[in-house]
C-alpha cells in the first residue's frame, strides 16, 4: 500500500469556458488562462496477491481544487472531481486465459453554467465496469503475444465528461499485443 500527497500550484492555468450568446451567438467554448489555481489531494495505491492466480490492485485519489481569477476566489474549477477511484482484479486460468474485471469511479463535477457564468451546473459522477478476457499465445523467438477482447463501460452507463458532452456508450475492443 502506498500513500502519496500532492500539491500543485498553477499560475495561469488553461481552463475552458463557454462563450455567452452576445460573444458567440453558437454558444462555443473557448479556452483561457486563469489567474491563478491550486490542486491538493491524496492519493492511495494499494496491490493484493494473497490469493493463488488472483491479484487485486487500484487506487482512491482525492482532489481539491481551487482557483482564483481576476482576485476573486472561485468555488469550483470546472471538471474537476474530488474523487477519482479504480478497482481491478486479474485472475489467471490454467492452460494461458485471463480475465481482468475493473471497476472505474469518477466523482461528481461542476461546470461553469453557460448562462449565468457566477454559478455552476452539478455534472453527477459515474461508477463504471470494464471487463477484458486474454489468451497467451505460445511464446516464439522471445516475442510474448495475447490475443484479448476488452469492453469497456459494460452495462452501457450514460455519463457525461463536460457539459452537454456523454462518455462513450459500450465499447468492445479486439487485438492481439506483442512485446520482446
Amino acid at each position: 500500500m502506498q500513500l502519496s500527497g500532492f500539491h500543485n500550484i498553477y499560475d495561469d492555468l488553461i481552463i475552458q469556458k463557454r462563450l455567452s450568446a452576445s460573444e458567440d451567438t453558437l454558444r462555443r467554448r473557448m479556452r483561457v488562462n486563469l489567474s491563478e489555481a491550486t490542486i491538493s489531494g491524496l492519493e492511495l495505491e494499494f496491490a493484493y496477491y494473497g490469493f493463488k492466480n488472483v491479484s487485486i490492485n487500484g487506487h482512491l485519489t482525492y482532489l481539491n481544487a481551487k482557483g482564483k481569477q481576476e482576485g476573486k476566489d472561485l468555488p469550483h474549477l470546472d471538471n474537476k472531481p474530488e474523487i477519482l477511484s479504480g478497482i481491478f482484479v486479474n485472475y489467471n486460468f490454467p492452460y494461458n486465459f485471463s480475465i481482468q474485471l475493473e471497476s472505474e469511479l469518477i466523482g461528481t463535477q461542476y461546470e461553469t453554467d453557460p448562462f449565468q457564468t457566477d454559478k455552476y451546473i452539478k455534472i453527477d459522477g459515474a461508477l463504471k465496469f470494464n471487463g477484458r478476457i486474454s489468451y497467451n499465445l505460445p511464446v516464439i523467438s522471445n516475442i510474448f503475444s495475447e490475443v484479448f477482447i476488452r469492453v469497456n463501460n459494460i452495462f452501457d452507463k450514460y455519463h457525461l465528461n463536460q457539459l452537454g458532452l456523454p462518455e462513450n456508450g459500450r465499447i468492445i475492443h479486439f487485438g492481439i499485443n506483442a512485446h520482446i
